[in-house]
């Protein structure tokens, strides 16, 4: 009981009442024993009433009769603890819950009454430990364990994996087992197959599976040996021998992907080097563009340059009467720029003045 009380006497002792009566009725006499345990539930659950309308000190006492009848009653110690407790009598109702503890330590109510009784004392260090201990008692859906982690969480320390994950994880820890034998299995390889099927049964003794397949496992073994016996060749040996052939059909395999990988790897490193050299190809292209654009530009400032200073020289000399070498001047003029208009007229006009001079 964590702190919550249920109160069932009379069924109880009605329990008990029917059983003597049953025993008669089948001419056994009742097992002292069975008398025993009952008798202990019922003072048990006396002593829950009691305490259900407050009356602790009968309570206790009820508690301490199902003790006295029922040694190691671990349940019974526990109530009497959480009543002692309510009575201000901390020391022995810390002796009490340590007691159903020693008798049933897996007794999670324990664990949780034990854990508040150290918080009300300010032993944090103890209340932690059986924390932790009932974070590992429940699923995680359990008000108690979420109550501990929380607990835990709090005074910052690491918090136990609970019940419901270690018996997943002793669960993935068996299917791991079991799938390893089996390959064992498969391979021929007896003895370690049957490492792993006992491995699997000794984490979870019922798996009906991992027990199966040991008795596979031992019935393949004897059959090999009697192989033996009579000359046949080792399984094992047939093992390898098929290992062997996988591993050179692997090899080959390997081999085969590898050479597509080396042809896919030069292909690509071809359309690499054609793209740069079209690349190159381009830039020079536009270069060479360049170059001969900025080169013809010039040549045509050049040309610009010496026909206006041709020009200004046939000028001087159709001024100074000198017509001949006017004319020669507008000449080479339209030798650099045939299109030029002004050099036309000029030479024109040096011509008619040449013919009027005669």
């Amino acid at each position: 009981m964590e702190r919550t009380f249920q109160h069932s006497i009379w069924f109880r002792l009605g329990g008990l009442l029917l059983l003597v009566i049953s025993l008669c009725a089948t001419n056994r006499m009742p097992i002292p024993g069975e008398i025993v345990m009952q008798e202990g539930v019922a003072y048990r659950e006396e002593g829950r009433q009691l305490q259900s309308v407050g009356d602790l000190e009968r309570a206790a006492a009820a508690y301490q009769k199902a003790i006295t009848v029922r040694p190691g009653y671990a349940e019974a110690y526990n109530d009497l603890g959480v009543v002692l407790e309510s009575m201000g009598k901390i020391d022995r109702a810390e002796e009490a819950y340590k007691t159903a503890l020693r008798f049933k330590p897996d007794l999670a109510a324990a664990h949780s009454n034990l854990a508040l009784l150290y918080e009300e004392t300010n032993r944090v260090k103890e209340a932690a430990n059986h924390w932790g201990a009932r974070v590992q008692m429940g699923s995680s859906s359990d008000p108690w364990v979420i109550k501990a982690r929380e607990k835990l969480t709090k005074y910052n320390l690491p918090i136990p994996e609970s019940q419901e994950a270690l018996t997943m994880k002793r669960k993935d820890e068996v299917q791991k087992a079991v799938l390893a034998g089996r390959v064992h299995l498969e391979a021929g390889r007896w003895d370690k197959a049957a490492e792993q099927f006992q491995q699997a049964l000794k984490l979870d003794p019922g798996n009906v599976n991992a027990r199966k397949l040991l008795q596979v496992t031992e019935v393949r073994a004897q059959k090999e040996e009697a192989r033996l016996a009579k000359g046949f060749k080792p399984a094992k040996a047939r093992g390898k021998k098929v290992q062997a052939a996988r591993r050179k059909k692997e090899m080959k395999k390997a081999a085969k992907t590898a050479e597509t990988a080396r042809e896919e790897a030069l292909r690509e490193a071809e359309e690499r080097l054609q793209a740069q050299q079209e690349g190159q190809a381009h830039a020079v292209s536009a270069q060479a563009e360049s170059v001969a654009e900025a080169y013809a530009k010039e040549k045509s400032q050049v040309r610009q340059r010496s026909a206006g200073e041709l020009y200004n020289r046939a000028l001087t000399a159709m001024r100074e009467g000198h017509y001949q070498d006017a004319k020669d001047q507008f000449k080479q003029i339209l030798t650099l720029d045939p299109n030029n208009r002004e050099a036309r007229q000029g030479l024109e006009r040096s011509e008619k003045a040449l013919a009027r001079a005669k």
